[in-house]
């Protein structure tokens, strides 16, 4: 069960992403784009930005206790 404190922190990060145009892609349990793949990974936001000449990926992480460890 989702904390109150990561709610807010996923949705600020989501307004922010959507602003900046990003398609976003909430905890999503496998990647949609062919080029990225996780296992055992999942990130809270992934946001995808694609135009004509460039694709930009972000990943967020909204953990209120983070762990380096599980990024990597």
């Amino acid at each position: 069960m989702e904390g109150r404190l990561h709610k807010l922190l996923k949705n600020s990060a989501g307004k922010e992403l959507e602003a900046q145009n990003y398609r976003l892609y909430f905890e999503p349990l496998e990647s949609p784009l062919g080029r990225l793949s996780w296992h055992s990974y999942r990130p809270d936001i992934l946001g995808v930005l694609l135009d004509e000449c460039d694709l930009r990926v972000v990943l967020v992480e909204c953990e209120t206790k983070p762990s380096y460890k599980r990024v990597l």
